[in-house]
């Protein structure tokens, strides 16, 4: 088996049985396999450990598939949660990105990454971790994500992102995918450091039902994004204040 096949069946396991060392390296290495695994909530064991008593993990495993809802697996996925940038904040874009990545996280045990492309301040790190580093010091230092409820975080600190080349960007988020099961991409759009269209595999646009410029930017937008051959959907919260969600999708 390939790296990549573990990491694509791995939510879908009680209890994974890998020797990381024998397996064939795909598009994910052994040492990106290994931290998915130790970060992953799904219990892992080497071969030989679980011969030794094979027994008591099969009654382990059973009892846990008894108690327990049926599982699947998923493979890496990137989702770019889009507003346009004359829109302004306060539709709840941040909030859906947090509140996914953490549903996701609590159902499957798999490592996800919420990171944001924005200008001025970052709205990531105002509703998680004040003094996470920021994406140019996690890759010029290469730093570890700081965690939030178990989600890595990439906030953007415009000022000095600047200071690389957005390719940089674009290559850093490419590893991440490969080490989180799940990476949710907040962008004020278009942004001038964002280059990892080729990274993306679902294209969502967030709109407010209580600001009609919004809605028709989101329309707008997604005109112009599947003019480019994207496939888009646009989805509108109806809750009454930006920082809750009611979502309807267009």
């Amino acid at each position: 088996m390939t790296t990549d096949g573990v990491q694509r069946n791995l939510s879908a396991c009680h209890l994974a049985i890998v020797d990381v060392p024998a397996l064939q390296a795909g598009s994910l290495s052994l040492d990106d396999l290994t931290a998915i695994l130790d970060e992953s909530d799904v219990p892992h064991i080497a071969s030989i450990d679980f011969l030794a008593n094979p027994q008591t993990h099969l009654d382990w495993v059973r009892r846990n598939a008894r108690e327990g809802k049926s599982k699947r697996g998923f493979s890496p996925r990137v989702v770019a949660l889009l507003s346009f940038a004359g829109s302004g904040g306060g539709i709840g874009k941040t909030t859906l990105a947090l509140q996914a990545a953490r549903r996701f996280r609590q159902k499957t045990g798999l490592p996800a990454l919420v990171g944001e492309f924005c200008f001025g301040a970052s709205g990531l790190s105002a509703l998680t971790v004040e003094d996470a580093p920021h994406l140019y010091e996690l890759l010029s230092n290469n730093e570890a994500p700081a965690q939030w409820k178990d989600i890595s975080l990439a906030p953007l600190d415009y000022a000095m992102a600047r200071l690389r080349r957005k390719q940089d960007y674009a290559d850093w988020y490419g590893r991440q995918k490969r080490r989180h099961t799940l990476t949710i991409l907040d962008i004020t759009w278009p942004h001038d450091l964002f280059a990892g269209e080729d990274i993306i595999d679902q294209w969502l646009i967030l709109a407010h039902a209580g600001r009609r410029d919004t809605i028709f930017s989101a329309l707008r937008l997604k005109e112009l994004l599947t003019g480019e051959g994207r496939k888009v959907d646009i989805l509108v919260n109806f809750y009454h204040r930006g920082d809750g969600l009611f979502l309807s999708g267009v």
